[in-house]
């Protein structure tokens, strides 16, 4: 792969390598060597001061910090989810639900980048969950085609939506074209997180990447190191399919109820309480569309368990 067409999040750790010097294997020796108490951010940001010694160069400090937690991470396992057009529509689509700090704890990974479509400017997002005995927060790093990006920390703690907490944020730019992008992609993010949470997420290794794909016990951070996921891809055909197939008459069915047209009902979260008696919590999870009066009368959604933490 050619410098010109370098995939954006391994271009990124490039330039991470030319700005801060063995900064990310800094960060790999103390976190293999760090004690039960410290906490991956507070390692990296004791490693920014080597780069930014200055108080008044804090901001450039908290950039560093963030970068060595969230690409330190991810070049770990290199994990990408790209989500069919057809699944990022609906997602995106669903009703307002509020937020339970435990969601994220079902994340497939620490770390993953999520690839972005049809969003101006903007290739993907990566998404780091942190967690303690006081605060859950996740980090959302988006990556722009050029190689700058721009990111924030949400705080998953007390009574809010995807909607407020994504429309919140984007109101601080004052370009408005920028700002829609940006809320379009945050808003993704937090619905794309959420649906990898879920038991029935329609997820497959990318057939082409799996090819290619050579990891190594010693990262090299290679194109090849990366291991892609399709989502949703099952329910793009099946959508696809439905456009074409010849319709189901309307009318009577078997049971003397009139038969309602074929259409595909609206897919959205709903809050489950799970878990034995007396110890239950809650969890907000993904409900599959439906295809509504085709042959099965739904379409099932079957989950390909990724690899564990």
């Amino acid at each position: 792969m050619s410098s010109k067409s370098i995939y954006p999040p391994l271009k990124l750790i490039r330039e991470m390598e030319f700005n801060y010097p063995r900064g990310l294997e800094l960060y790999e020796n103390r976190l293999r060597n760090k004690s039960d108490d410290e906490l991956p951010f507070d390692i990296a940001s004791d490693i920014s001061l080597h780069f930014f010694p200055d108080n008044r160069q804090q901001e450039a400090a908290e950039v560093c910090a963030l970068l060595l937690t969230v690409i330190g991470e991810w070049r770990k396992s290199k994990q990408v989810y790209s989500f069919s057009k057809e699944l990022t529509d609906m997602i995106c689509d669903t009703e307002e639900a509020l937020l339970d700090s435990n969601i994220f704890e079902y994340l497939p990974y620490p770390c993953f980048y999520l690839e972005v479509k049809d969003i101006s400017n903007i290739h993907g997002v990566f998404v780091k969950y942190l967690c303690d005995a006081a605060n859950h927060h996740i980090i959302f790093l988006m990556v722009c085609n050029d190689g700058t990006f721009c990111y924030n920390i949400f705080d998953l703690e007390g009574s809010s939506t995807f909607y407020t907490m994504t429309k919140k944020y984007a109101d601080e730019f004052e370009e408005a074209e920028y700002r829609d992008s940006l809320k379009k992609c945050i808003l993704f993010a937090f619905q794309a997180s959420v649906y990898l949470c879920a038991k029935n997420c329609d997820v497959a290794e990318n057939p082409n990447q799996r090819k290619i794909y050579r990891p190594n016990n010693t990262v090299k951070d290679k194109f090849s190191e990366i291991r892609k996921w399709d989502v949703g891809y099952r329910i793009a055909n099946e959508v696809q399919k439905s456009t074409v197939a010849s319709p189901i008459p309307t009318g009577k069915s078997q049971t003397g109820h009139s038969r309602p047209r074929e259409h595909w009902r609206k897919a959205h979260w709903h809050t489950y309480w799970v878990g034995i008696k007396g110890h239950q919590h809650k969890e907000l999870r993904f409900v599959a569309p439906i295809h509504v009066n085709d042959n099965d009368d739904q379409l099932p959604i079957v989950n390909h368990k990724t690899d564990t933490k």
